[in-house]
């Protein structure tokens, strides 16, 4: 199925994720799912209509770092390996952003600090953790059906 016929972009829905840029973005696995639900004419425009989905089913991640860290190195390794896009900053270079990391995650002073959709989810350990037990995917995947 493609959508977005009038506009000339398009997005090829497929049962094992992605396929197609939009815009010049492209689309990953992830995002593609549930798609189909939201969108389903073929005269439905991607530009005016199905960046809106996307919007809401993209998963913001926010990483708390330093220079020379490797559970940091670790944390991004483990983002990129899912195909998560993450905003990286850095409290090193960055005095203010380091007193925001203390604030939001209730005083841990260790790096990497990770949040999922605002949600703390702690240091690598926790994502790991998180990972490994199917958590991560879970709160990934509640995060892009909402």
């Amino acid at each position: 199925m493609r959508l977005g016929e009038g506009c000339g972009r398009w997005i090829t829905l497929h049962p094992r994720g992605f396929l197609g840029h939009v815009g010049g973005r492209r689309l990953k696995p992830a995002l593609t799912v549930g798609l189909e639900m939201h969108h389903t004419s073929p005269q439905t425009c991607i530009e005016s209509a199905c960046f809106g989905c996307l919007d809401q089913m993209t998963v913001k991640v926010e990483m708390y770092t330093s220079a020379n860290c490797a559970y940091c190195v670790a944390a991004k390794n483990l983002m990129k390996r899912k195909g998560l896009d993450y905003e990286e900053i850095r409290i090193d270079t960055d005095p203010a952003r380091r007193e925001e990391m203390l604030a939001r995650s209730h005083n841990r002073r260790s790096v990497p600090q990770i949040f999922i959709n605002g949600a703390h989810i702690g240091g690598f350990e926790e994502l790991a953790a998180a990972d490994h037990s199917g958590k991560l995917a879970q709160m990934i995947g509640s995060a892009q059906s909402a």
